[in-house]
């Protein structure tokens, strides 16, 4: 099976099962998920925000992940999402809602920046 010089070593690395592991290795990176990461600050530089709402949607405005908040740091993550066009909205009490609109790639991790303006 393995007479030709040619596929000797091709042969070896299926025998080792060491091609298979590399392929399985390989193929992992393009299946990640995008993250979508970012803050959401006091446009003015007022106000600490921790603990602002952030909700995303798909453009038939459904939303398609659990909302979540923003930390100590005012930041958020968001995973496990698909890759596409999305619709990010923020709040927080005593602010404008804000939204923006995200495209996640697959395999990529996306940073943005809401700033929320007091509401008058």
């Amino acid at each position: 099976m393995c007479d030709s010089a040619d596929f000797f070593i091709l042969c070896i690395m299926f025998k080792k099962g060491l091609l298979g592991l590399l392929l399985l290795s390989f193929s992992g990176f393009a299946d990640d998920p995008p993250v979508l990461k970012g803050s959401v600050k006091d446009s003015a530089g007022e106000v600490y925000i921790q603990g602002a709402t952030v909700a995303i949607y798909n453009k038939d405005g459904r939303q398609v992940h659990p909302t979540v908040l923003t930390d100590a740091a005012q930041r958020f993550e968001i995973d496990n999402l698909r890759a596409g066009v999305y619709i990010v909205k923020a709040d927080f009490a005593g602010f404008q809602t804000k939204q923006k609109e995200v495209n996640l790639s697959q395999g990529k991790k996306e940073e943005i920046n809401i700033e929320l303006t007091k509401e008058e």
